[in-house]
């Protein structure tokens, strides 16, 4: 594969982590889904795949996670669980919603995977039912299969209005199923194309910073045994923050449609930052480029995409969860605030 010198000099020696959309292909619709522009029968080529996943672990990345759509439902998803681990990935992270047939579980490669993810907001069916369809007791039932096989099994759980004020009470939940850590995703309205998908079920940022503080201040009395993690979001206009994965090359995220980008925020925008085929990434020259200086100039915050006005909040990055453990960090020296 032939790669453009400008997208190899931003990212190589700098790349820690790789996200692969494998397929748009996806059973549910939820009502805030970040990907719901990109849904179609689309997946990557899975020859060009191998090649991209090589390239990026070229230039230093070594945690990989696949998602969707729903990964599972990726044509090669068993087979590249063992090429991924060949080629020399250390740390394999699978997300997905949970509906796959259980005797999935069963496959010998899915002991490959480092961490399995479901995505689950709620304990409460008709909550969960509001949001995905009929579908709670088939997660569930795969969350406990997946813990019973020995699997590191975390929950990544959108939090909203649905379900805020049940948060203490989905967090014991959550323990009691056997959960390692749950990775909590607070929905708002930024500024962004996908504010058109939240459903009408989003907060407001005086909501989930008094939440915030709250969990906060339970995790640091020890109240919890599973590891919480939750980014604030919205931090004071005047703090001196600086944390923006787009600036430090970090990670890249693919897309079955051919774009590369390195924000999430960016899904079902026009903004990338390259482009890939079965021969070739190419970088994109143009104004609509994630790091185009005209668009860093004209950021009114630190952080490129959200740009809603948050009065004394400015906006922080939907990745940026202070003091909490990251696989890609723990063998860094690395600013504590992030890590």
């Amino acid at each position: 594969m032939i790669v453009d010198n400008k997208f190899e000099n931003y990212f190589k020696d700098n790349l820690k982590q790789v996200f692969i959309y494998l397929t748009d292909k996806c059973q549910l619709h939820c009502a805030y889904c970040l990907y719901k522009t990109n849904l179609s029968n689309r997946e990557i080529d899975y020859d060009t795949l191998v090649q991209l996943i090589k390239t990026f672990y070229s230039y230093g990345a070594r945690k990989i996670t696949l998602l969707g759509g729903e990964p599972t439902l990726y044509s090669h998803f068993i087979d590249l669980l063992g090429v991924i681990k060949e080629i020399g990935y250390e740390y394999l992270r699978v997300d997905t919603n949970g509906v796959f047939p259980n005797e999935l579980l069963d496959n010998p490669n899915i002991k490959l995977i480092d961490n399995i993810s479901f995505s689950l907001d709620d304990y409460l069916e008709e909550t969960t039912s509001i949001m995905r369809g009929n579908i709670h007791t088939q997660i569930v039932s795969n969350i406990q299969s997946a813990i019973s096989k020995g699997l590191f099994v975390t929950v990544t759980s959108c939090v909203h209005k649905l379900n805020i004020d049940r948060i203490e009470s989905i967090i014991s939940y959550f323990q009691e199923i056997g959960i390692k850590e749950v990775n909590f995703h607070p929905i708002f309205k930024v500024g962004i194309d996908r504010d058109n998908f939240t459903g009408g079920n989003h907060l407001t940022p005086d909501e989930w910073v008094k939440k915030y503080n709250e969990i906060r201040e339970n995790i640091e009395n020890n109240k919890y045994f599973t590891e919480i993690r939750l980014s604030p979001r919205f931090i004071p206009i005047e703090d001196n923050y600086s944390y923006c994965p787009a600036k430090m090359g970090e990670r890249v995220l693919v897309h079955p449609n051919g774009e590369i980008r390195i924000c999430a925020l960016c899904i079902g925008s026009k903004f990338k930052i390259a482009f890939y085929d079965n021969a070739k990434i190419t970088w994109d020259t143009n104004e609509n480029n994630e790091i185009a200086p005209k668009r860093i100039a004209s950021s009114k915050y630190y952080c490129l995409s959200q740009t809603k006005d948050f009065g004394n909040f400015q906006p922080a990055c939907i990745s940026y969860k202070p003091h909490q453990k990251e696989y890609v960090w723990e063998k860094e020296q690395f600013d504590s605030r992030f890590v």
